[in-house]
Order: C-alpha cells, then structure tokens, then sequence
C-alpha cells in the first residue's frame, strides 16, 4: 500500500474500532452494572483486538528488503545485457513490480505496481556509478549500498 492509502485505511480502522469500542463499553457496563452478572462474551472483544495486533506484528507486508536480493540479481543482469532496457509485471519477494526500466545513465529503476498514486509514481533505484540528484519532480533517499527509493511526481 502506498502512504496516502495505508493513511485512508489507518482513519477508516480506526474509526470502526472506535465505534466498536464505544459499543463494547456501553454494553459491558449495562451488564456488569445493570443486570449484575459476568459473561464470556465481555472478554471476546478484547481477545479478538489483542489477537488482531499480535497478527499485524508477526505477519509484516512485504518490502524492499524481502525483495532485495532477487532485484540485485536482475539490476546486475540488466546492466550486463544488450537486450532491450524494459521487463514488465514481475513479482519479486512478495513485491509486485510493474516494469524494470534500465536508464542510458547506468541506473536500473524498479516501479512498485502499488506505488502509482494520483500523479506519483514511487519505486527503488540501483544506481551503482553515482548517487541520484533531486529535481523538481524527482526525490530519491538511500537505503542501503547502491540502492535508492524514489517518488517521481508526474506533470
């Protein structure tokens, strides 16, 4: 998921979970308070929730790690073949790529196939001669070694 949908989801959760909270905690309290007696189902929402977290902590989405050494692989490929510069719709650690695009520059650039939003397009670039230089539309940040993200605004 690209920032602006992870935040649409984060306020979307969030705002069930409040509501079902608020629900939880009027009806826990009319049955503890009200009715004066315990039941199981009190304790199902907070297991439920708790189990929910745990799940979102173990189980991580995939990223540009998972993804690394199988996209060295091909960057390295890339730049040694006289092919033509372009491979399309590959899934590379979990990641779905969309294109694979070997630049005149030396750079091998990896578009995220979920990193088109609006007008930005957001992947990684390997980039071994040198380091990538911001412009106007374009944004780079090293991660590790020769290997760079980006967020190109498109006009």
């Amino acid at each position: 998921m690209t920032g602006p949908d992870q935040l649409v989801a984060l306020g979307v959760g969030g705002l069930l979970l409040g509501v079902s909270l608020l629900v939880w905690v009027i009806k826990t309290l009319y049955l503890l308070g009200g009715e004066r007696r315990w039941s199981w189902k009190v304790a199902v929402v907070p297991v439920v929730v708790l189990a929910g977290l745990v799940a979102g902590s173990v189980f991580q989405p995939a990223g540009f790690d998972s993804a690394r050494e199988e996209m060295d692989k091909i960057a390295i490929e890339m730049l040694g073949e006289g092919r033509p510069p372009i491979r399309q719709g590959m899934s590379l650690g979990g990641l779905e790529i969309s294109l694979v695009q070997r630049e005149p520059d030396g750079r091998v650039y990896f578009y995220d196939a979920d990193g088109y939003v609006g007008s930005t397009v957001c992947g990684w670039v390997y980039s071994p001669g040198a380091e990538p230089v911001d412009s106007g539309t374009r944004r780079f940040e090293r991660l590790s070694g020769q290997w760079y993200s980006f967020v190109f605004t498109i006009h």
